[in-house]
């Protein structure tokens, strides 16, 4: 993840400076409105879909890494006022 200073723009562009063969590419670019509010209701509702997962099939490793995430997600939705950038980035983990 690549966090820029907040600006006010209606275009961005990503401009490559150097590739292999000179072919440039990203994978995966998702851009934030700095002005919505967070969605802490969405957030509540995707916790209480991981919370509803039964520990069938998943390896150790894989359920602690659920359950650290419902640990993070939930201490987010519980601060005093919550980024809206984080808690898309929660929900998107």
């Amino acid at each position: 993840m690549i966090d820029f200073d907040t600006v006010t723009t209606k275009f961005v562009r990503l401009v490559y400076v150097k590739a292999v063969n000179n072919n440039g590419s990203a994978s995966e670019i998702k851009l934030h409105r700095a002005d919505v509010p967070a969605d802490v209701d969405g957030l509540n509702t995707l916790i209480e879909k991981a919370e509803s997962i039964k520990n069938t099939g998943y390896s150790e490793e894989s359920w602690s890494a659920l359950q650290n995430q419902i640990l993070v997600a939930k201490e987010l939705t519980n601060s005093q006022n919550p980024d809206a950038n984080e808690i898309e980035i929660t929900k998107r983990n």
